[in-house]
């Protein structure tokens, strides 16, 4: 008979045994359960606090893209979107050395020579302002708006003293858009900066600054020294030439013109230094440069009297135009019978013979509109001018008191339609 097992010794085996059978039990229900939970259709509700990644569509979103902008920036949007209509790229050559690409392209494909720069329109009818130095020795002009648009451009005047120079775009009958302008005298260092430009050939580029320091001394491209540079820290690269230095509500303070060189080399980049000229300094030599590209376009063979006293002679005769004071003989304005004022009695008494008061429709009060309404008038061989012959005696007398100004009566005025041609010198 053998021996009974001890009682002892089974114990540990079923506990084992028991605890085995748990524990796989256990990992088999969790499995399933979890199979069941993320089953498809599976009734078993997500966690509704889980963290959210990346790839969630769920989240909300900014939908028009500002929500997420500071005010500042939303402003500099705005200013920059605003400014861009009425700044211009310029590309400026040899007719034999220009390329055909497109202005946006790298500036390492042009060939030697080619100048890349900016600009911006002056005035409503075409006129634009940029550095002389872009368009000095070159033949070929091209400008381009913002939106790709190419403009025929021609050369009109240029005053190397401000590296200054006047295009005229043909904009096909329609009115440009003109930027607003600040007064350079009230800017003030640590005030915001931006430029507008085509560094580098990559056009309508914005860059953000201070204004560093005022007047500044300069030497521009040409070798012209200037004193009252605007320096401003914005980022200024080979191209930012021509374009607008603006404030912080997008008005014009002044037209970027230099770098600073590295002393010693003809290299200029961006280090932090860059001037701008004036805008004071600019608009008050804009009229007598357009002037001066008008009479370079048209040889009218007259000059005008200067506004003040052409408003003072003719405040009580209760004329609005333009009085000539000199006229060539031979000249096409003598040829139609403009005649110039004429000075009796040593200089004292004036007559005015002819006041022009409109060209091809459009009055010209003011010599201003008279050189805007020649300048519409650009393409045509002659232009119809509206004068009146006067009787105006005008009186200047000099006393103890001072000058005194005077109509001595009433003109009697004959109206007339005269046509000038237009001898065009290029």
């Amino acid at each position: 008979m053998s021996p009974s097992p001890k009682p002892g010794l089974l114990r540990p085996l079923w506990s084992t045994s028991v605890g085995f059978g748990i524990l796989v039990f256990t990992a088999t229900t969790a499995v399933t359960l979890a199979c069941i939970r993320w089953m498809p259709g599976s009734d078993v509700p997500e966690v509704a606090d889980r963290v959210p990644t990346a790839f969630d569509d769920e989240r909300p979103r900014d939908q028009d893209g500002t929500t997420s902008l500071t005010s500042e920036e939303q402003r500099r949007i705005e200013v920059f979107t605003r400014a861009s209509a009425s700044i211009v790229h310029i590309r400026a050559g040899r007719k034999d050395d220009l390329t055909t690409q497109g202005p946006d392209e790298d500036a390492t494909a042009l060939r030697p020579g080619t100048m890349l720069g900016a600009g911006f329109i002056w005035s409503a009818n075409g006129y634009v302002v940029t550095n002389a130095h872009l368009i000095d020795g070159q033949n070929d002009v091209h400008v381009v708006r913002a939106d790709g648009t190419p403009l025929r451009a021609d050369f009109v005047s240029r005053d190397d003293a401000l590296d200054l120079a006047v295009l005229c775009v043909d904009a096909h009958g329609s009115r440009l858009p003109v930027l607003d302008l600040g007064r350079s005298e009230n800017v003030r260092v640590g005030q915001d900066a931006l430029a507008i430009g085509s560094p580098l050939g990559r056009n309508h580029t914005l860059t953000r600054g201070l204004i560093s320091a005022l007047n500044r001394r300069v030497t521009l491209p040409q070798g012209r020294a200037f004193e009252g540079a605007i320096q401003t820290d914005a980022p200024i690269n080979p191209g930012n030439s021509g374009g607008p230095l603006l404030d912080s509500s997008g008005r014009v303070i002044g037209m970027v013109t230099a770098l600073n060189q590295i002393q010693g080399t003809d290299i200029s980049f961006n280090v932090g230094i860059g001037y701008a000229i004036p805008i004071d300094a600019i608009a008050d030599r804009m009229p007598a440069l357009i002037r001066q590209g008008l009479r370079h376009y048209y040889d009218l063979g007259m000059t005008l009297c200067p506004d003040q006293w052409n408003e003072e002679m003719l405040r009580q005769a209760e004329i609005d135009g333009v009085i000539p004071v000199h006229v060539d003989e031979n000249s096409a304005a003598m040829r139609a019978g403009i005649y110039p004022l004429q000075a009796r009695n040593i200089g004292t008494t004036f007559t005015v013979p002819t006041v022009i008061v409109g060209v091809n429709g459009i009055p010209t009060p003011n010599r201003k509109a008279f050189d805007e309404a020649l300048f519409e008038a650009r393409d045509q061989s002659s232009i119809l001018v509206d004068v009146r012959r006067t009787e105006l005696d005008y009186l200047v007398e000099y006393s103890s008191t001072g000058v005194m100004r005077r109509t001595l009566e009433p003109p009697f005025t004959i109206g007339e339609i005269v046509q000038v041609e237009l001898l065009r010198r290029r």
